[in-house]
């Protein structure tokens, strides 16, 4: 995807169960979560940027960590919207997503947003989401109520949905 990239980038990371889960943000929020093995390369394969600085961050860090660990059910973190080129489109199911609190079918969701036919496009935003966790991608599942696939892999998907059903 291509990205407006002007300032520093900070990235981080934190321990959900057996995964290593890392964040990248700005001085204006978060643009990326992964829980890839080398967050680096992953975000650099969705950026193009590799130059980055590995620095804490105690607010977002905390937010993840209360949310991993059930204390809540969504992490409240300020996501850097204008990092990525996002389409109108994206922009739409990505704040669309933000409103889902269990999970919903790909056709559901594209119900909601009032375009029942736009089922494929829906997935491909979805799947094109790079704010994993903040942006709830994990709560679209398929018509037959099986997880589907995730960025990072349908078992961390899995997880992150027995987590929530705890709460």
């Amino acid at each position: 995807m291509k990205v407006n990239y002007r300032q520093q980038i900070n990235y981080s990371s934190i321990n959900f169960l057996d995964w290593k889960f890392s964040f990248f943000y700005s001085d204006k929020g978060l643009i990326f979560t992964t829980f890839q093995d080398d967050p680096i390369a992953d975000f650099s394969k969705w950026s193009g940027i590799s130059k980055l600085v590995n620095k804490e961050n105690p607010k977002i860090s905390s937010a993840f960590l209360d949310y991993f660990s059930g204390r809540n059910s969504s992490p409240k973190i300020s996501v850097d919207w204008n990092f990525w080129q996002f389409s109108n489109f994206q922009i739409l199911i990505l704040k669309k997503l933000l409103e889902i609190d269990k999970p919903v079918s790909y056709s559901e969701f594209a119900r909601q947003i009032g375009n029942q036919k736009a089922v494929r496009a829906v997935a491909t935003a979805v799947g094109k989401n790079p704010f994993e966790v903040v942006v709830p991608c994990h709560r679209i599942i398929t018509k037959s109520g099986k997880i589907g696939k995730y960025r990072d892999g349908s078992n961390i998907k899995a997880a992150l949905l027995q987590l929530e059903k705890q709460l």
